[in-house]
């Protein structure tokens, strides 16, 4: 009964360290993140002042905002995958760039452009700049996170190996079939 004992708790530490590494992973990527918002702050608190508050959803700061992000998470993510020891799994790598250039950081480069070159810009565009931040910022906390923590020692062991290994399987299930 106590080795088994014994085995709950190395797992619960580790479960424990794990959960802990994430955490602090996860919290640089939103003091990161917080740099990005901070003249959004400034900008609507100078809005609200001035009682110009519609001015603030009328720019193009937002689209800006979204490429900035989406490109700060490809450069995340490539470093943590390249600071990764089995980084030899380059199709990994490029598959996830690859779909968040082509879903995230090409759409809001063409919001941007359309909104800059637009004289009136209508619901639709507004939606899509608002569309493409939100969407920056929830790709960034969750890919951003990942390429921080495979850049880490701690939490490259759990998750590198993790994402590699299922992309390891998936290769071996479909050479196999």
């Amino acid at each position: 009964m106590l080795p088994k004992q014994e085995e709950d708790n190395t797992s619960n530490t580790k479960s424990k360290e794990d959960s802990s590494s994430f955490s602090k992973e996860r919290l640089i990527i939103i003091s990161e993140l917080l740099f990005v918002l901070v003249p959004f702050i400034v900008i609507a608190i100078i809005h609200l002042s001035t009682g110009n508050f519609s001015d603030l959803i009328y720019t193009a700061d937002w689209s800006m905002a979204a490429v900035i992000l989406y490109g700060q998470t490809i450069v995340k993510l490539i470093l943590g995958f390249a600071s990764y020891e089995d980084s030899s799994n380059w199709r990994l790598i490029g598959l996830y760039s690859a779909l968040i250039i082509v879903f995230g950081l090409i759409p809001s480069a063409i919001t941007l452009t359309l909104f800059i070159i637009s004289k009136d810009q209508g619901v639709g565009i507004i939606i899509a700049q608002f569309s493409t931040f939100l969407s920056s910022i929830i790709i960034f906390l969750v890919f951003g996170t990942i390429g921080q923590g495979l850049s880490s020692n701690h939490f490259l062991r759990r998750i590198g190996k993790a994402l590699l290994d299922r992309s390891n399987k998936k290769r071996d299930k479909i050479i196999t079939s």
